[in-house]
């Protein structure tokens, strides 16, 4: 009777031991590397910070292979297209970019947070504008890529169209919803800006709960900080921002068929004892 108990508890125990899913800091979700004990973003664990490079399209380049880079209009021509009323512009926004640190890893630190060494990338497009400097975002789309090293193309700033190309050709890590985009501040020749989405796929999806991610981002159409704006720029400069989530350990798939196989187990011992 007690080898039996013994010969339980030790199924039990074994269950609970593989059910419990390995998610010690740093984790690898994706191919990135993730403190789910990070605090420095309050109540979320994702915290990240980002480079970009942004530019208008006269009409939505969101198919083609550079997002409309090398036929990007002049911000002069789309500062003239604003009149205050609520009409579309016949602009779109597009860009691309690239995350420099994620929670505590930074490359300042020279620190790496892809696996071998590579880069996690971003791009979005298909934003509309309209007349009286608000977003149209019923066809926006963002996708987050995973690009794992040593073979790495992308660098900011985006300087030609094959850069645009190099910041979208890793793996989706996460496919993004537009829930919101909004200016907090200026406009579109020097502004602030704040999205929020959600997580629609992707292979970190998963990890993240709530499956949404909160963005500030800030560029500008000028030389440098603080000039005028340049009517004749095509591309942003200066373009920085954050973009926070909250992650959570998920058990892999051959995790819970371990914990089935022990479960049925137990259940088996139990119709032996009766």
């Amino acid at each position: 009777m007690h080898a039996m108990l013994k010969k339980l508890a030790l199924t039990t125990a074994l269950t609970l031991t593989v059910a419990a899913p390995a998610f010690a800091a740093p984790t690898n979700i994706g191919g990135v590397l993730i403190d789910p004990d990070y605090v420095d973003a309050g109540e979320n664990d994702f915290i990240s910070q980002f480079n970009f490079t942004q530019w208008y399209t006269s009409g939505d380049q969101s198919g083609t292979a550079d997002l409309g880079y090398g036929s990007a209009s002049t911000i002069g021509s789309v500062l003239a297209s604003l009149d205050g009323s609520t009409n579309p512009t016949p602009y779109y926004l597009q860009g691309v970019g690239e995350f420099y640190r994620v929670n505590a890893l930074s490359y300042a630190n020279g620190d790496s947070f892809v696996i071998g060494g590579g880069e996690l990338t971003f791009a979005f497009g298909g934003i509309g504008l309209n007349a009286d400097q608000s977003f149209d975002i019923s066809n926006a789309w963002a996708y987050v890529y995973v690009d794992q090293g040593p073979s790495t193309d992308y660098t900011h700033p985006t300087s030609n169209s094959g850069e645009v190309a190099f910041a979208m050709d890793g793996n989706v890590w996460l496919e993004l919803e537009f829930v919101s985009l909004s200016f907090l501040s200026g406009d579109v020749g020097d502004g602030n800006v704040s999205a929020s989405f959600n997580i629609t796929g992707g292979l970190a999806a998963d990890y993240f709960d709530p499956k949404s991610l909160t963005y500030n981002a800030s560029a500008f159409f000028a030389a440098s900080s603080g000039l005028p704006v340049d009517l004749n720029r095509q591309y942003s400069n200066g373009g920085n921002g954050s973009a926070i989530g909250n992650t959570q350990a998920v058990p892999e798939p051959a995790t819970l068929a371990l914990l089935g196989a022990g479960l049925l187990g137990v259940v088996g011992f139990s119709r032996r004892k009766i």
